[in-house]
């Protein structure tokens, strides 16, 4: 009997069952609240962006089940910027159109990640005067669907809330 303990828990297991293949979290396109599309606004409180309001309009397109891009126009410190980026679902998070929604989540999860680089939206500006001397990085994390957590390529460790204008 105690020859046949090591080779029972030995067959044991053997036996389990292999965990279930991963599945990315579906959310749609079209209607998540969390696209970085329409009105979203920031008041940074550190670095060299504090002060300055941001608003942003921006626009959303679909490029691939786990990425889109983003587009838009806004203001920083009342200056006009330009905005250009992308959003990445790093393969936990697919992005789906509504007519294939069969399960999809009614929010996105807090896994998702955007870079968004502003500039100067008029080359006339002078330097002196305009709040981007030069293009300012922004990568943001999403914490709850209609906000992201942000920090600029000048000081990555000050983070400041991206939210949704009239959620």
């Amino acid at each position: 009997m105690r020859r046949l303990l090591p080779a029972l828990l030995f067959a044991l297991v053997g036996c389990q069952t292999a965990p279930p293949p991963y599945q990315p979290l579906s959310v749609v396109f079209e209607s998540d609240p969390a696209i970085l599309r329409g009105a979203w606004q920031a008041a940074p409180t550190a670095g060299n962006l504090s002060g300055q309001a941001l608003h942003l309009d921006l626009t959303a397109t679909y490029d691939t089940r786990d990425h889109y891009g983003v587009i838009g126009t806004g203001t920083l410190g009342g200056r006009p910027v330009a905005v250009v980026g992308s959003v990445s679902g790093n393969t936990v998070v697919e992005f789906i159109h509504a007519q294939t929604s069969l399960h999809a989540q009614t929010s996105l999860a807090p896994l998702s990640t955007a870079t968004l680089l502003l500039s100067a939206a008029s080359q006339m500006a002078p330097p002196q005067t305009h709040p981007l001397q030069a293009e300012i990085g922004l990568k943001c994390v999403l914490y709850v669907a209609t906000a992201w957590s942000c920090s600029a390529s000048a000081n990555w460790s000050d983070s400041f809330p991206l939210t949704k204008d009239n959620p």
